[in-house]
């Protein structure tokens, strides 16, 4: 989704530099990893092209640094996808189904925090990365290398002083960009969940 691409872009290369010259935002350094899986039932033509086609993903995240803006302390991270596995019509629509297989990252990650809360703590995030699949998507006239962008909101709860537990929903984006002949153009809504170690 477009609207998705250019709000992280924004906020990326806009925003936070603009905040780090006015001061507002204090980065530290921050170490912690944990383990994530999403799930898309299915897939949304609103904006996107392919309808009927569902997406599994799992991964790894690590914990680089934290940044404080306005009080909050928000999170950037950095995504290992283990694995991807999408499954769609060949047509788009409702005909023959195949699947794809692919490996990726997501090399930022945003989380800011909606409120002060220390126990359960909504939040917003934000990210993009790449996914490299195991043959060209949707078909030979697509390509093997596509893009993910993903916004969305979820609920931090504290296991204890170390270990947080997540979950939520997000908005996720997958395509190639037009650098093929075809470019699927997926829109998912996809639920996450994940198990965070800070140290």
């Amino acid at each position: 989704m477009k609207i998705i691409i250019a709000v992280f872009f924004l906020f990326s290369f806009l925003f936070l530099p603009f905040s780090v010259n006015a001061q507002i935002i204090e980065f530290k350094e921050s170490t912690g990893y944990g383990m994530w899986i999403s799930h898309a039932p299915n897939s949304s033509t609103k904006f996107a092209k392919m309808a009927n086609t569902s997406s599994t993903y799992f991964g790894l995240q690590f914990s680089h640094s934290t940044f404080s803006l306005f009080g909050r302390t928000a999170y950037l991270q950095s995504e290992i996808v283990l694995l991807g596995y999408v499954q769609y019509p060949n047509d788009g629509r409702n005909g023959p189904r195949d699947w794809r297989m692919g490996l990726g990252v997501n090399p930022l990650r945003i989380e800011y925090p909606l409120s002060r809360s220390k126990i359960i703590l909504p939040f917003f995030t934000l990210s993009g990365g790449l996914i490299y699949f195991d043959s060209p998507f949707p078909n030979g006239d697509g390509t093997r290398l596509n893009y993910i962008a993903d916004a969305g909101f979820g609920w931090n709860i504290k296991i204890n002083e170390s270990a947080d537990f997540q979950f939520g929903y997000r908005l996720q984006h997958l395509s190639n960009g037009n650098s093929g002949k075809v470019n699927p153009g997926i829109d998912s809504h996809t639920l996450f969940t994940s198990i965070r170690i800070n140290r």
